[in-house]
């Protein structure tokens, strides 16, 4: 019987050791989950961290980030405005909300704590590059490429800020400032196929097919899955100089429809509906 009674007394007192703890250890188990990529479990120890001491800020951070990992980011932006209200000059809080604040489509609110962010902290790289995509979006090109150059001189060796860089020059029919800002995505990453298919783009509007084919050809090489890729290689080989590679135009726009372009049909229409049977 003494045995039987000193387990129970441990269980009890291990069973009440549990509940007696102190925030800190949920926090800090918290901590370890979130850095482990358990965020499920990171937000269930935040939550009884929170439980323990209501106003402890960084288990709300913490739990957004969890949740905004996990797409819950109703929730983050919650979570992030608890932590602000607590610690309201903390520029990372203002992008992490701005980011949660972007994916629910929320654009005026992600402008307004990006703003703020860089207010606070104005060298802080993402934040100046998700800005400018944020404005480039609602088509403010010359205010987002402002962001851009300040993000490409904060860092110029940062593919992201890079990239956006030259996209922002593309679309503001920039040519010369595009290719040479692509030039430089390729010399940063050689893997990445973007940049190949939108230089292709640019040589193929100045007429310089042979070097256009050859980016285009780089970019496919890289990923074969995207249309429009196929779609411009059609356009290079239906306009150059040589006749004789019309056929594999007509190639690319039935690869470029089986991988699901409406765009493909119409210039399969366009190009070789007169062709004979």
């Amino acid at each position: 019987m003494r045995k039987i009674y000193l387990l129970i007394v441990v269980e009890v007192f291990i069973v009440f050791g549990l509940f007696a703890q102190k925030y800190e250890y949920y926090y800090k188990l918290g901590q370890v989950n979130l850095d482990s990529g358990n965020y499920r479990l990171a937000i269930s120890y935040y939550d009884s961290a929170l439980r323990k001491n209501p106003k402890h800020a960084n288990s709300y951070f913490n739990r957004g980030l969890a949740k905004s990992i996990l797409d819950e980011n109703d929730g983050a932006i919650i979570d992030f405005t608890k932590y602000i209200s607590m610690v309201p000059n903390d520029a990372d809080a203002y992008s992490q909300r701005g980011d949660a604040k972007k994916y629910i489509k929320d654009t005026a609110g992600c402008l307004r704590d990006y703003d703020t962010c860089l207010i606070l902290s104005p060298n802080n790289y993402d934040t100046r590059v998700n800005r400018g995509r944020i404005l480039a979006a609602i088509d403010s090109m010359e205010i987002s490429l402002n962001d851009f150059n300040y993000a490409f001189k904060l860092d110029s060796n940062k593919f992201e800020g890079v990239y956006f860089k030259a996209i922002n020059h593309y679309y503001m029919d920039q040519q010369d400032s595009a290719l040479k800002y692509f030039n430089r995505c390729i010399f940063l990453d050689t893997t990445n196929d973007r940049p190949y298919y939108f230089r292709a783009k640019l040589k193929y509007y100045k007429d310089d097919y042979n070097n256009a084919l050859k980016d285009i050809n780089e970019a496919i090489r890289l990923n074969i899955k995207d249309p429009d890729y196929f779609i411009a290689r059609a356009k290079i080989y239906y306009y150059n100089d040589n006749e004789y590679d019309d056929d594999l135009a007509e190639e690319d726009l039935y690869t470029a429809i089986k991988l699901g372009s409406d765009e493909a049909k119409k210039l399969l229409e366009e190009f070789f509906s007169d062709d004979d049977n």
